[in-house]
């Protein structure tokens, strides 16, 4: 309650309210291929959460490795963007 004032005149509701009418998917068939589509990037942004959340391997031996490792071998153009172990970096 510290606005004294509404923070919109009606005139800015009523416009807010027709964009929002204008946007709506009424078609049924539209509407269902529209949630399936944000249930799969939903999908997709929670597996790239908990892929990030997990450690990183070797592509060798899949050893998990450290992030100053992982750092090195993304950042060195020998190992092509690939993760190795201390113990395999030294057989490239």
């Amino acid at each position: 309650m510290e606005h004294k004032e509404p923070l919109l005149n009606e005139n800015e509701v009523l416009m807010i309210y027709d964009a929002i009418y204008a946007a709506n998917i009424t078609d049924p068939s539209i509407r269902e291929k529209h949630v399936q589509i944000l249930k799969e990037s939903n999908r997709n942004k929670i597996e790239s959460v908990t892929k990030e959340n997990q450690p990183e391997k070797c592509c060798v031996c899949n050893k998990t490795v450290s992030e100053k490792v992982k750092a090195f071998c993304l950042s060195n153009k020998r190992f092509n963007r690939k993760i190795y172990c201390f113990e395999h970096q030294q057989d490239l």
